[in-house]
């Protein structure tokens, strides 16, 4: 089968297995940082008025509010030829999403991937049930994570006309005044 063949070409169980927990441990220090930053966006930096409740709903958060639920009335709307095309701020509803969905996914298939890395470990703690629900929720995770990419993120970030076949912010962090203007409305405001 192909999966076969795919490991064949890795090296085999154990060169794939080493593959997997060395992005695993990748992935998890990419989580450490983004929520170090989080942490520091809200409790630390002096550059931004307000208090941490001011910056967790502020223009800069990543946190949905009912404006954002609101653009996403108004996008559908758009899409069907009912309304305008809204226009955003800092942050899209699909960007928070996006953020949020990411790092719940980091959560559950991390946990998951702990107990079944160390089940030697977990093993004194937990049941034996739990690792075969792990076991579940680390697969299940991991295509739900993978469907999201493929649709939402690749979408968003490279399909759409205004951005094929990608969005070069990622290179360097930066938008153009045309852009900024079109795209974050509310923020160039």
């Amino acid at each position: 089968t192909w999966s076969q063949t795919l490991i064949r070409l890795l090296g085999g169980t154990d060169v794939s297995r080493m593959i997997h927990r060395t992005c695993a441990v990748g992935l998890t220090a990419a989580f450490v940082a983004v929520t170090g930053m989080c942490f520091h966006f809200l409790f630390l930096r002096k550059d931004i008025p307000g208090n941490w409740r001011a910056r967790l709903t502020g223009p800069d958060s990543l946190v949905a509010t009912r404006r954002d639920f609101r653009d996403l009335i108004a996008m559908f709307r758009w899409f069907f030829f009912r309304g305008p095309k809204p226009v955003f701020d800092r942050w899209t509803y699909w960007e928070k999403f996006d953020f949020f969905a990411v790092n719940w996914g980091m959560i559950v298939i991390g946990t998951t991937g702990l107990l079944l890395w160390f089940p030697e470990i977990f093993g004194r703690i937990f049941p034996g049930w739990i690792f075969n629900l792990a076991t579940l929720i680390h697969s299940v995770e991991a295509l739900l994570a993978t469907g999201l990419i493929f649709s939402v993120h690749f979408f968003y970030t490279h399909f759409r006309p205004e951005k094929f076949p990608m969005d070069f912010v990622i290179f360097n962090g930066q938008i153009s005044k045309y852009e900024m203007m079109e795209e974050r409305t509310d923020q160039w405001k």
